[in-house]
C-alpha cells in the first residue's frame, strides 16, 4: 500500500504540468496520462474489492 501511495503522490506532482505535450513520447498530454493512470488504479481497486466480496461469499457457503 505504501508503494501505491508513493506512486499516487508522484502522479500528483505532475498535475502542474498537465498541459505539457511531448509528441516524441505520446500524442496525448501529461494530464491525459495522469487521468488514465488514476482511472486504471481505481478500476483495479474496484475489481480487487469485488473479488474479495465474491471470495467471502463463496467461503461462507462452503
Amino acid at each position: 500500500m505504501q508503494q501505491l501511495e508513493k506512486l499516487i503522490r508522484q502522479l500528483e506532482s505532475y498535475i502542474p504540468t498537465h498541459e505539457q505535450l511531448n509528441t516524441a513520447v505520446s500524442a496525448s498530454g501529461v494530464g491525459w496520462h495522469i487521468e488514465h493512470s488514476l482511472i486504471t488504479i481505481q478500476r483495479i481497486i474496484r475489481a480487487v474489492c469485488s473479488q474479495t466480496k465474491v471470495d467471502l461469499l463463496l467461503d461462507s457457503v462452503s
